[in-house]
């Protein structure tokens, strides 16, 4: 019996946690707390707040790694395109989300 209760109550702790990191419900003030360290944040906090806001509702990011990372980080790989970049889902390079500042598009 006490088996069936710990494992009861270890899936209730992982069905809670499953559901606060996909949370769709996170204001754009948490948001924009998470990303306050981007880089050139006060040119782009609007882009960067709704591009991010997306990501997270559509399952691609997570707030804890927003968070984790501190916000968006300028690609000077690219010269011609305002992009900023994002990892989501990893650290690997196929996990890199980029972000148009100018179009507000995003792509990997």
């Amino acid at each position: 019996m006490k088996r069936v209760q710990f494992f009861t109550a270890l899936c209730l702790a992982v069905s809670f946690l499953c559901i606060s990191c996909s949370r769709s419900d996170i204001s754009l003030t948490e948001i924009k707390n998470a990303i306050a360290g981007s880089d050139d944040f006060s040119l782009y906090e609007d882009v960067f707040a709704n591009s991010t806001s997306d990501l997270i509702k559509r399952g691609i990011c997570s707030l804890e790694e927003v968070l984790d990372q501190g916000g968006w980080i300028k690609s000077v790989n690219n010269k011609e395109e305002p992009l900023y970049f994002i990892y989501c889902g990893g650290s690997k390079q196929s996990d890199k989300i980029y972000l148009n500042v100018e179009t507000g598009f995003t792509t990997k």
